[in-house]
């Protein structure tokens, strides 16, 4: 067990296994929850460790290992945002740019943390997310700042 933490930051765990998940519902007041473990550099991306089931996972591991103390945490993830009058287009795009293959791009637009569409469908999806996952915030690279802003407006 850590020790207690009265004056000083908050702990941030960023997990995605089951043995990270564990450590962080324990000893965490952050988890930021990763598609998958880091075990490498070379780690690939699978679309699968971003579809609903994954995340519904990783969330039932850290309330069960959490106890009581899982309402108290909080919930980050990184997200990927494209705002686009062209949504299937877009989403065509992305599975080419990430190399993702099996699926399609409805399975995309049903992934907790990928936003594609237009600003009034990604304020319709992350209200929808927030509801159903619980995450706290969504972490976004700085290139899609701009992007954010236009969505932040219409909040």
């Amino acid at each position: 067990m850590l020790p207690a933490r009265a004056d000083s930051p908050r702990l941030l765990i960023g997990a995605g296994g089951p043995r990270m998940l564990r450590i962080a519902a324990t000893h965490a007041d952050i988890v930021g929850l990763l598609p998958a473990p880091i075990k490498g550099t070379d780690d690939g991306e699978s679309p699968l460790d971003r579809m609903p089931a994954a995340l519904e996972n990783k969330l039932k591991i850290l309330r069960e290992a959490a106890g009581d103390r899982f309402a108290d945490l909080e919930l980050s993830s990184f997200v990927t945002i494209r705002v686009t009058d062209r949504r299937r287009s877009g989403t065509e795009d992305l599975l080419v740019e990430r190399g993702w293959t099996g699926i399609d791009v409805e399975a995309v637009w049903e992934m907790p943390t990928v936003l594609i569409g237009s600003v009034e469908q990604l304020r319709d999806d992350l209200y929808e997310r927030r509801e159903r996952y619980g995450l706290s915030y969504l972490i976004v690279p700085d290139g899609d700042l701009p992007v954010l802003t236009q969505l932040i407006a219409r909040l």
